[in-house]
């Protein structure tokens, strides 16, 4: 499925940016993206940060392998750093931790985010899940403090992003689709989907904290000054 397509499809993905444009908006100063892809969460900055991304990716500002370079910065040299939904790809998130806290400013802010129950996804790997509490503990062990947990929204979010995630799976596979019995087993998927759909859209508020089945996990926590 596109990227530009999955708010619309997915009500996770479109809370996540929600959530994502709600907390880096506050962002300023100097601002690290570890793992930024395509950069497309500079939108969400205000204009007058100094935002620099690092990744393997040819838009990155600095092209690098962020699990076992050192990163390119002095000590305490940013005021914020983004690690969005990128611990899960690299094979040694230790040593991905252990530069964010050295290259963030003490007093400094991490916005970081990791799946829980999503598919597997390689981009180029695909190594681990955390729980909210086992994300809040990997970071204390890292040395960062002042946790703040967001939100996790859920069963029904959980539900309608796994089925629509296997729908797109599906529809990529165009052999599959040759076989009738596929077929069905495509239309039951597609009932569950817009069944979960319609209820996520109502009911998401009442799941708004309910960390048990969650697409994934968010905190924000600080390096001690």
């Amino acid at each position: 499925m596109l990227e530009s397509l999955q708010p619309l499809f997915s009500t996770y993905t479109w809370i996540d940016r929600r959530i994502l444009k709600r907390e880096l908006a506050s962002f300023s100063g100097k601002i690290l993206d570890v793992g930024c892809g395509n950069k497309r969460l500079q939108e969400y900055l205000p204009s007058d940060t100094d935002y620099t991304g690092i990744d393997f990716n040819a838009a990155a500002d600095i092209q690098m392998d962020i699990s076992k370079e050192p990163y390119p910065f002095k000590d305490n040299s940013f005021d914020y750093i983004i690690c969005n939904a990128v611990l899960e790809h690299v094979k040694n998130d230790d040593f991905v931790l252990n530069e964010i806290y050295r290259v963030l400013k003490p007093g400094g802010t991490l916005y970081v985010s990791i799946p829980f129950m999503q598919p597997y996804h390689a981009d180029p790997d695909d190594f681990r899940r955390y729980t909210g509490y086992g994300l809040e503990n990997k970071l204390k062990e890292h040395g960062f403090a002042d946790m703040r947990s967001l939100e996790a929204y859920g069963t029904l979010l959980t539900i309608e992003y796994l089925v629509f995630a296997e729908v797109g799976k599906y529809l990529e596979n165009k052999k599959r689709l040759l076989n009738p019995f596929r077929w069905l087993y495509l239309l039951l998927l597609l009932n569950v989907y817009i069944t979960s759909k319609i209820a996520s859209l109502i009911l998401y508020p009442l799941q708004k904290n309910d960390s048990y089945i969650s697409p994934g996990s968010k905190c924000i926590c600080k390096k001690p000054a």
